[in-house]
């Protein structure tokens, strides 16, 4: 690496890990979803490939009568796709600023009427931004829905093993980084009796999806 990227990517991690949280916030579009969670120096205004395996799998498959989940709301990006077309969302995030970032998205929106939103862990808290974490809810508390949607950075494997319902769809964003092995979640998956796919994005299997084919042939369409 010669000493011109040295320097940019030291650039780069001292603006991400020390200054960035410091400066005033400004809008950005993620992926179709207006929010001001950027910050003054970030280098763009409009992510359209924001969440796009988990956006293109919440659009394909959420029909207008339908219960969401969403375990791990971070910026209310896909909550906000979710509800868009969804009967109601709740949301679970771990982290206490999250949640506040979550409302915020949805109020901008106008979606909070359609969203509820719990600062609550669910599962093992791992890997978790910021240090407030919500109060502990068991994996067999989670309210019944026709469309589960994990982002947990690592406790999703613990999740899918302990379902004690069984969503019509379950949309996994994949951590292998996290020590989860993509091949273990299809094979769960697979022993739920769901049908199993990526949405691979930039050839990355960046999410898994499980299906229940009966039920989704049956499902109301919009």
């Amino acid at each position: 690496m010669s000493r011109i990227n040295q320097l940019y990517d030291f650039i780069q991690r001292s603006y991400d890990d020390i200054i960035r949280d410091f400066l005033p916030r400004r809008w950005i579009v993620n992926n179709g979803v207006p929010a001001r969670t950027a910050r003054l120096l970030d280098k763009t205004r409009h992510r359209p490939n924001c969440k796009q395996g988990t956006v293109e799998a919440l659009r394909h498959y959420v029909s207008p009568s339908d219960r969401v989940v969403v375990v791990g709301g971070g910026d209310g990006v896909t909550a906000v796709v979710a509800a868009r077309r969804a009967a109601h969302v709740t949301v679970y995030e771990t982290a206490k600023n999250m949640t506040s970032v979550v409302a915020e998205t949805a109020e901008i929106n106008a979606m909070n009427h359609k969203i509820t939103i719990h600062h609550s862990t669910v599962g093992p808290a791992k890997n978790v931004y910021g240090d407030d974490i919500g109060e502990s809810v068991a994996i067999s508390n989670l309210p019944a829905c026709d469309v589960l949607e994990l982002d947990c950075e690592g406790a999703e494997e613990m999740i899918i093993q302990n379902l004690t319902q069984t969503p019509r769809v379950i949309i996994i964003e994949t951590h292998p980084q996290r020590g989860v092995s993509i091949d273990n979640l299809h094979t769960i998956l697979s022993d739920m009796e769901y049908e199993t796919m990526d949405v691979r994005f930039q050839n990355k299997p960046h999410v898994i999806v499980g299906v229940d084919p009966q039920r989704e042939s049956k499902k109301e369409i919009g």
